[in-house]
């Protein structure tokens, strides 16, 4: 006996143009009673023979598929923890997106460990997890990619096609774009669905003015696929099939290898040290570019090969000029301008001649010149302040540019003719205050002081605390 949509309520007139349209198909059950809606569904059901046949796969890995090895990836499966929640995201016979989700990472978990890859889901069975949190959970293992697995949903059950998202603009992390178009030709070779989105990849801007947030705050090369339409009636019933949700993943898995059999590209900051402190403002920068390809010991793989235009280096965000050696595969920048003391964040990026771009990395160095100039002056006491109130002095240490120093900058007070509440006293904005709490020496009298640092020894002479400035020079 046929199975049509019907539901308990539903005027007569409804139930029979539901039979009308929905003879002998055998399609589920549907929730809605809407007659539009039931038209539109069965509509769309019966174009169920638009889908091509779909050959059986051996889900067997590709040779390139050793190349995942190593890798940390990170599948995050949409949603979860919602079947409390009438009516969302369900397709039109309340199948739910999340139960997708969840099976299709599983069984590309399994494809991707089977081929020496490392793997962690962002959820553990049907729960909720917030966006933050699943951010927090790939920054904090360090994943080397993150793909957020979804299906998409519309109020036209007649769609029905794959599109892939990525964070921002392009420029923003080319390498997302790369990652979301071997995703996308993955599985949408895998599901052959009978619709194409001519604008396959998209900015997640298009949904939201800052993206999504599951892809905001992520320090890895990301992507998010809407693999197919669970209001589309058929593909709902396809997603049912044990056969079919493992024949997606086989499309991620394939997506990922080959992605990866091109080469991850990776630049190395080599000058100065990660983590080192120097004291140059205007250092040379220098970085390694491996086009992910080097190692690998195939002929044509010692060469440093990329798209030399591509070579960019930036510098607390900014990008800096900069050239690429081809013999040596070194990126060198130029400095314009010296650098301000403190720390500073370098990235280097580029494209590899296999067309992927280099991964996000970020290294830091830290520049502390020298103090060569010390301006120190007394503090006024207002007139009516008590005659036993400590004197306080501010010390302004500034390097051989008139720049302040490094915040945190130790400075060390000695003196013969006075004591301080705290002998060493740290730089903030190049200033640092000190107080006298004892006098030794008549108040006519020049006062002797000396400040220590790692820069040497500056010795002090202050006539009188009466205001007037005082500046030392090496």
């Amino acid at each position: 006996m046929c199975r049509h949509a019907v539901s308990r309520g539903v005027p007569v007139w409804v139930l029979a143009f539901a039979l009308a349209l929905g003879a002998c198909t055998r399609e589920p059950r549907y929730v809605v009673t809407e007659a539009k809606q039931l038209q539109a569904l069965h509509k769309a059901w019966s174009e169920r023979d638009k889908f091509p046949p779909l050959d059986p796969l051996d889900y067997r890995a590709p040779l390139y598929a050793k190349y995942l090895k190593g890798l940390k990836i990170c599948l995050d499966p949409g949603h979860g923890g919602d079947a409390a929640q009438k009516g969302y995201k369900r397709g039109p016979t309340e199948y739910r997106e999340a139960i997708v989700n969840w099976k299709v990472a599983n069984y590309l978990k399994e494809f991707l460990e089977g081929s020496g890859a490392q793997v962690k889901l962002t959820r553990a069975g049907d729960v909720e997890v917030g966006l933050a949190e699943r951010v927090r959970i790939a920054n904090e293992w360090r994943a080397d990619l993150f793909i957020s697995l979804h299906h998409n949903a519309i109020d036209n059950p007649s769609v029905n096609r794959t599109t892939t998202w990525f964070h921002m603009d392009p420029d923003f992390e080319p390498a997302n774009c790369d990652l979301a178009r071997y995703i996308q030709q993955g599985v949408a070779d895998a599901l052959q669905l009978p619709q194409i989105d001519g604008v396959p990849l998209k900015s997640d801007q298009l949904m939201y003015k800052t993206g999504f947030g599951v892809l905001r705050g992520l320090n890895m090369v990301a992507c998010l696929c809407e693999a197919s339409f669970f209001t589309h009636p058929y593909e709902e019933y396809r997603m049912k099939q044990e056969s079919y949700v493992k024949r997606e993943a086989y499309g991620y898995f394939l997506g990922l290898a080959r992605y990866a059999w091109m080469g991850i590209p990776k630049a190395t900051l080599t000058n100065p040290n990660p983590g080192s402190v120097i004291e140059n403002k205007r250092p040379k920068i220098e970085m390694r570019a491996n086009n992910g390809l080097s190692d690998r010991g195939n002929w044509g793989g010692d060469r440093p090969w990329i798209f030399s235009d591509s070579a960019v280096v930036t510098i607390d965000g900014k990008k800096v000029a900069s050239s690429f050696d081809k013999t040596s595969g070194t990126i060198t920048a130029v400095l314009q301008e010296p650098l301000a003391p403190g720390d500073h964040v370098v990235r280097g990026g580029f494209r590899s001649y296999a067309g992927n771009y280099s991964h996000p990395v970020k290294f830091t160095f830290t520049v502390d010149p020298p103090v060569e100039f010390l301006n120190v002056e007394f503090v006024p006491r207002p007139p009516e302040a008590p005659a036993d109130q400590p004197t306080t002095i501010t010390l302004t240490a500034l390097d051989a540019d008139g720049d302040p120093v490094r915040d945190g900058t130790e400075l060390r007070l000695t003196s013969d003719g006075a004591t301080f509440s705290s002998d060493v006293v740290k730089t903030k904005g190049g200033r640092a205050a000190a107080v006298i709490a004892s006098v030794k020496v008549p108040g006519d009298k020049p006062l002797a002081i000396r400040v220590e640092g790692k820069f040497g020894s500056i010795p002090i002479i202050l006539q009188k605390p009466h205001g007037a400035p005082f500046l030392w020079r090496e």
